[in-house]
């Protein structure tokens, strides 16, 4: 018979975590179920540093060309109604046309690309972004793996194919495509977090935060990032770490984040706090 101190010293991590394990999916499952996380807002086209603990809200998944991040050094988008002509062209108008909420244009310009540069990943990527929005997990899984086979140096590809086994519930695959994505760029915070995310869900503590500590020192983390460290902090008993985490995830805008920190201020023991937990990213 469990003792009320027992139970009580259990530290819960899942109450933000977006993912839900779909019945049938393979690969290990978290032990208890998680609440649904904060989905991190999309980031704007990209070459690739810029996908679920807060995942982006949508309409867009994680940021998605390579290089990576692409925000800073992509050229300024076309306007949506000029009709696009070269591959770089299709890959912006399709885009912009994601951040109008216009799927099925963008879905055709991305298409489109991928007839002009079919050995290039970044249409596929695109796509795949697409599918695994519209909750098409086999066509998402199909063109991410298409993406990895066309361009296996691609951060970008891993991390979406590691998003889409995530989504799938195939835990195993996707921490090891989450990890091959931080293998290929280092720097690409959105795969450091979500491999963070995959081990919060197996209750891999030590690990979790060994990743999110690599996503939170990264240029411009997102604020669910050190929300997602604080939960792992919180459940290795690290309860200071954990509060400096939430504080600088409610700093930047976490409303998880602001929920932990209220309640580890809230009691009179820190040890006696319970974790909620955010999002997975692109």
């Amino acid at each position: 018979m469990v003792s009320m101190k027992s139970r009580w010293g259990r530290v819960a991590v899942w109450a933000g975590l977006g993912l839900a394990l779909l019945p049938g999916c393979k690969g290990r499952r978290a032990r208890t179920p998680a609440p649904a996380p904060e989905i991190a807002a999309a980031p704007s086209p990209e070459p690739v540093s810029h996908p679920i603990p807060e995942m982006q809200p949508p309409p867009s998944p994680e940021p998605l060309p390579e290089p990576e991040p692409i925000a800073k050094t992509e050229p300024a988008p076309i306007d949506p109604d000029q009709v696009p002509v070269t591959f770089q062209e299709h890959l912006r108008a399709g885009r912009d046309l994601v951040s109008a909420g216009k799927p099925g244009a963008a879905r055709a310009a991305f298409e489109r690309a991928h007839e002009l540069a079919p050995t290039s990943a970044q249409p596929l990527i695109e796509l795949a972004r697409l599918d695994l929005t519209a909750r098409k997990l086999d066509d998402a899984l199909a063109r991410a793996e298409a993406a990895t086979s066309e361009q296996p140096s691609s951060s970008a590809a891993w991390n979406t194919l590691g998003r889409v086994e995530l989504a799938r519930g195939n835990l195993d695959v996707a921490e090891s495509a989450f990890t091959r994505a931080t293998q290929e760029n280092p720097g690409n915070l959105y795969a450091w977090n979500n491999l963070g995310l995959t081990l919060i869900m197996v209750e891999r503590w030590a690990d979790a935060a060994a990743a999110l500590e690599q996503a939170t020192q990264a240029d411009g983390p997102e604020s669910y990032m050190w929300n997602n460290l604080g939960v792992a902090y919180e459940n290795l008993g690290r309860l200071e770490e954990a509060r400096a985490a939430y504080s600088n995830g409610s700093s930047a805008g976490s409303e998880a984040a602001k929920a932990s920190l209220a309640r580890l201020d809230s009691v009179k023991s820190l040890r006696t706090a319970k974790a909620p937990a955010e999002t997975v990213t692109e």
